[in-house]
């Protein structure tokens, strides 16, 4: 009896460390799930892991033209880096990540279209696609719902659409031209003027953010102005501003450089020296800290900025040791983002080498963790959106210096 006792308590014992050895398991392999970016980004240029088996196949599509060269060239630069580093530390939980380039041209569309029709065909699991609607839609009929696309540096709301895993990795024109708004009548401004522009959304919808959120506070709006992109005199635009009683003291407009450089100094030679010049991204994106005197001052939304000892910050500084180079900052780190992203859904998905399995995770995730901005969702209290719910970057051009002003969550103005 006792050896039949003592048999039964070694089989106890048993019973008891397997299911210890399996607890211990179950959470060392919880803990690798964890897709830690802070980790990835600081074990750059350290000793690195191989991972194997079949990859993890991301597909970009930049647009290295003219249009959107200013975004998917440092983007996709971005979108290498951060697999590498991926890769470095192991992959995904042990899986490889595979970023294949496929370049598209926004003013060749049948070029861009074939090379979609390319990525497809290389089984990719989800696409990363150019900055601007005019190409992002066409693309989404030739992924048809099957394959998410995440459009990286894209801020138009028209593209984001979780129904069929199409998303937007940063803030909408909507939240930007909001942010600004509140921004300008938060710090003292309190009768605005726009410049707007029919000739893309974005040159509309941000000023009319801008407007309603300024107004909603308290503020007034003056007046709106058409111009044409690519205008090279703004004088009727001045002088209607200069006709104004009592003069405005903020002017927001969505225009590029170098032609908001004309409208500054044009306003600047007209004496209108004390108004506050704001607009969004487009201003980062397009270089106004090289306006000189003309544009010293200005005002813009961004997506990120590398304040110090911030998680940008560390990823522009392994990206600069490892390439010798250094990387635009704002734009480029979208490319990251979106690896990012598609990576944390990989997990989500169970590591589900699958673009519907993928897609689904990445409309489930309660959030999600960035390079440019600590965390991010799609998620709202009415149900999952396409673009991400994240705080915008006010920053000022400062004697040609890039300068962070603060980080600001806006609130939602829509009906």
């Amino acid at each position: 009896m006792f050896k039949s006792f003592h048999n039964r308590a070694k089989f106890a014992v048993v019973v008891v460390l397997l299911f210890v050895l399996s607890l211990s398991v179950s959470m060392v392999g919880a803990q690798e799930t964890v897709f830690d970016i802070d980790a990835i980004i600081a074990n750059a240029g350290g000793e690195c892991l191989t991972p194997s088996g079949d990859p993890l196949i991301i597909g970009y599509l930049p647009d290295f033209s003219e249009v959107g060269a200013f975004a998917d060239v440092p983007g996709s630069q971005a979108a290498e880096f951060m697999a590498e580093l991926i890769n470095c530390a192991g992959g995904v939980d042990g899986t490889p990540v595979q970023v294949i380039i496929q370049p598209g041209d926004a003013l060749d569309l049948e070029l861009t279209l074939r090379a979609a029709q390319d990525l497809v065909d290389a089984g990719v699991h989800v696409v990363l696609g150019p900055p601007f609607s005019d190409v992002g839609l066409p693309l989404l009929n030739v992924l048809g719902g099957q394959i998410p696309a995440l459009h990286v540096a894209s801020t138009e709301i028209v593209l984001a659409d979780p129904s069929i895993y199409s998303f937007i990795p940063s803030f909408i024109d909507e939240v930007q031209g909001n942010a600004a708004g509140e921004w300008a009548y938060d710090n003292g401004f309190r009768r605005a003027v726009t410049l707007s522009s029919t000739d893309n959304p974005y040159f509309n919808v941000t000023t009319a953010a801008f407007a309603e959120a300024f107004v909603a506070m308290g503020g007034e709006h003056a007046g709106d102005y058409s111009f044409s992109v690519g205008d090279d005199d703004y004088s009727s635009q001045v002088n209607e501003i200069l006709s104004l009683d009592p003069a405005p003291d903020v002017v927001y407009t969505a225009n590029i450089m170098p032609f908001v450089e004309i409208f500054a100094g044009q306003l600047r030679a007209a004496g209108l020296t004390e108004i506050q010049l704001v607009g969004p991204d487009a201003f980062d994106a397009t270089r106004i800290i090289d306006g000189g005197e003309t544009t010293d001052g200005a005002v813009y939304t961004t997506h990120a900025f590398p304040t110090e000892g911030s998680r940008l910050e560390a990823f522009l500084t392994a990206f600069e040791a490892v390439k010798g180079e250094p990387l635009t900052p704002a734009f480029g780190a979208l490319g990251a983002d979106a690896v990012a992203l598609v990576a944390q859904a990989y997990l989500a998905s169970g590591k589900q080498l699958d673009p519907i399995a993928i897609g689904d995770a990445i409309t489930a995730m309660e959030s999600f963790n960035l390079v440019t901005i600590d965390s991010a969702t799609y998620q709202t209290a009415d149900g999952v959106v396409g673009y991400s719910i994240r705080n915008v970057i006010i920053a000022q051009n400062v004697d040609g210096v890039p300068t962070f002003l603060e980080e600001r969550s806006p609130a939602d103005y829509s009906e």
